[in-house]
C-alpha cells in the first residue's frame, strides 16, 4: 500500500471520527519512515497525521499502540513486514 496516496487526518479530526464511531478498522502498518495508522471509514481509508500536517511516523510498536489506546481503541492489526524495531537495529549494530 502506497501511504502517501491516502489521505492524512490530523489527531484531533481522528479522536472525533473514532467518538462518532466512524472508523471501521484500524493498522499499524510498516512505511519507510516508521510505524503508521491506517484508519478505515467506510470505503475509505486514511493516513494519521500531525497537527501541522504530514503523516505521523512512530519509532515502536508500543507508542503506535499507545495511541491507540488513548484513542479508546483496543483491537487493530499489525503488519511489520519490512520493519526493523530499533532494539534489534541497536543489537544488530553491536555485533
Amino acid at each position: 500500500m502506497n501511504i502517501d496516496s491516502l489521505g492524512v487526518t490530523p489527531p484531533s479530526v481522528m479522536r472525533e471520527l473514532v467518538a462518532a464511531g466512524s472508523v471501521s478498522d484500524v493498522s499499524i502498518q510498516a512505511a519507510e519512515q516508521g510505524l503508521v495508522i491506517i484508519v478505515r471509514l467506510g470505503s475509505t481509508e486514511r493516513v494519521l497525521g500531525v497537527a501541522r500536517g504530514g503523516i505521523r511516523h512512530f519509532k515502536s510498536l508500543d507508542g503506535a499502540a499507545s495511541f491507540l489506546q488513548d484513542l479508546g481503541i483496543f483491537q487493530f492489526e499489525v503488519d511489520t513486514n519490512n520493519w526493523i524495531p530499533k532494539t534489534k537495529m541497536v543489537t544488530e549494530a553491536s555485533t
